[in-house]
């Protein structure tokens, strides 16, 4: 029987995809093709995001309320991942934590697309982009 996960609250989307931040969707496929990595156990979770592991290594979140009822439901066992992520197993698969080696606060301009901006802009701002993109017909087209 699967688990209520009500409890766990809803991740902060601060718009970043720079270490620490949120998770791209090419850096968790990426992540999944490179197995689970390290296993490691998690000592606690300080209320500015640092991440304390067993070993004395340390690595950093945005969301550490997230990350510590994560920790509270499913135990303090993860795996360093490859591309950055912390893997943490639940009852239906894994929670994937995007995680830095130093600390970087999340910044308002990295939280919405700038109209008119260039992919490449958005990308060296943001760490990352996900634009939806609309195809326009060609007119010269045979319909």
């Amino acid at each position: 029987m699967q688990q209520d996960e009500t409890d766990i609250p809803t991740m902060i989307r601060c718009g970043a995809y720079t270490p620490g931040h949120d998770v791209h969707f090419s850096q968790a496929r990426r992540c999944w093709e490179t197995g689970m990595g390290e296993p490691a156990h998690i000592e606690r979770v300080d209320d500015d995001g640092t991440i304390h592991f067993a070993d004395g290594s340390i690595r950093w979140n945005h969301d550490p309320d997230r990350l510590r009822a994560i920790l509270d439901r499913h135990g303090n066992d993860a795996f360093v991942a490859s591309h950055g992520l912390l893997r943490i197993p639940n009852e239906r698969g894994t929670y994937l934590i995007c995680v830095a080696k130093t600390p970087d606060p999340c910044r308002p301009e990295t939280s919405e697309v700038i109209p008119g901006e260039s992919i490449a802009d958005e990308i060296k701002r943001r760490g990352g982009t996900i634009r939806r993109i609309v195809r326009t017909p060609d007119p010269g087209a045979d319909e």
